[in-house]
């Protein structure tokens, strides 16, 4: 598990943390140059808390909310993607949704999650797209996590993401989002805009909480 340093951004490494807030459970800081609010690694749970509460999870086609769900990323991605395209479902969970979803559509699909499909071999600059739908609210090192990602992705690559963004919350004391455990990093559109402009990507937000990260063809 990665350590981390309070005071340093887990994005941006910047020193510029203020704490944001704190309640019964964890304290949660804020930095001023990317916008990330995280909370430091003293509140990480173990792995074996951590994929227990995923077995929790009622994330399979017969749950159609959660299809129609992931319907607001696959049609918008499907839209600008070419025929037959080889994508990387990042985190995918026990049963890969969205990845069915996605083949039905034409494309070829990848599963990696950390817990329950673990390797991901010889596929540096290997995939056209990758999602992230749900995941990266559960990164301990989001730097790294991005740029192991983006090195995954061929030139002109796409980058999917679902997650709750912190400028649609009136009230960050009382939102059930951050109670979740395994939820240790929250971003705004600020955040994504910095990542984007770290990876050389254009951010396209879509719906209220979804974002699509577009690469030039000539990223190397």
């Amino acid at each position: 598990m990665y350590k981390l340093n309070k005071n340093i951004c887990p994005i941006c490494e910047s020193d510029r943390i203020n704490k944001f807030s704190k309640d019964k459970q964890r304290e949660y800081f804020i930095c001023s140059q990317c916008n990330l609010i995280y909370v430091p690694d003293k509140y990480f749970i173990s792995e074996k808390e951590e994929k227990a509460r995923y077995d929790l999870h009622n994330n399979n086609f017969e749950n159609k909310g959660y299809v129609k769900f992931l319907e607001r990323l696959l049609t918008p991605m499907n839209k600008i993607l070419s025929p037959k395209s080889n994508g990387l479902n990042y985190g995918s969970g026990p049963e890969p949704v969205l990845s069915i979803m996605f083949e039905k559509q034409g494309h070829n699909m990848t599963n990696y999650d950390p817990f329950y499909t673990k390797k991901i071999e010889n596929c540096s600059n290997r995939f056209d797209f990758i999602t992230l739908t749900e995941v990266v609210e559960h990164f301990y090192y989001p730097k790294k996590e991005f740029e192991k990602i983006q090195s995954l992705l061929k030139p002109g690559g796409i980058i999917g993401i679902m997650t709750k963004l912190t400028d649609n919350v009136n009230n960050f004391s009382k939102w059930y989002y951050k109670n979740d455990k395994t939820h240790v990093c929250f971003y705004s559109k600020e955040t994504f805009k910095f990542i984007a402009k770290k990876i050389k990507a254009t951010p396209y937000f879509i719906k209220k909480d979804d974002v699509i990260l577009m690469f030039s063809t000539n990223i190397s």
